[in-house]
C-alpha cells in the first residue's frame, strides 16, 4: 500500500494488527467459553471524533465507541 500523506509534524505510527494462530485460538476458546461483558467507558457522538482520539492519549478503562446516529 503506498504511505498515506502526512501533514508536517505529525507522526505516523503504524499498527500490524496480524496475530499468531495460538493468539487467535486462545481468543476463540475465551469467546466460546460462555458470555462476557465488554466495558464501554465513553461514547462519543460522531461529529466529535476528534475528541474520541485525544480521549485514546489518556488513561481510561473500557473501549471508546462512536455513535453514528
Amino acid at each position: 500500500m503506498p504511505d498515506p500523506n502526512v501533514r508536517p509534524g505529525v507522526e505516523l505510527i503504524r499498527y500490524n494488527g496480524a496475530r499468531s494462530q495460538d493468539a487467535t485460538d486462545k481468543l476463540n476458546r475465551l469467546i466460546d467459553s460462555g458470555p462476557f461483558d465488554v466495558h464501554v467507558a465513553r461514547t462519543f457522538p460522531f461529529d466529535r471524533v476528534v475528541d474520541a482520539h485525544r480521549a485514546l492519549a489518556t488513561h481510561y478503562v473500557g473501549k471508546l465507541a462512536l455513535r453514528v446516529i
